[in-house]
């Protein structure tokens, strides 16, 4: 018996778990809870938007395993392009510098 008990926990361990609905409500409730406090304590509207984009693009990556593969690759593919434009749209540090100089 002790042999039957090891295999699953061998399975287990080569497959990451995916989230069960209880669980990505417990987080998504600490997200939302999160993006309240900081839309109240932040003034700056366009800083709790980044903030709940972000929110957003996390929870996605969440309940990504849960859907079907097709719908993941989607998922995928839309986190991607944000992550793309986000670096885009972030100021790099060198840029402060070059506009000093001229």
């Amino acid at each position: 018996m002790a042999t039957s008990e090891r295999i699953p926990r061998t399975q287990q361990q080569e497959r990451p778990q995916t989230p069960d609905a209880a669980s990505i409500a417990s987080r998504v409730a600490g997200v939302v809870e999160n993006l309240q406090r900081d839309s109240q304590a932040i003034q700056n509207p366009f800083e709790v938007c980044r903030r709940a984009d972000m929110a957003m693009v996390a929870m996605l990556e969440v309940v990504a395993p849960l859907l079907p593969d097709l719908v993941q690759e989607q998922v995928q593919s839309l986190i991607s392009i944000h992550d793309t434009v986000y670096q885009a749209a972030t100021p790099s540090a060198e840029q402060p510098d070059q506009e000093h100089e001229q």
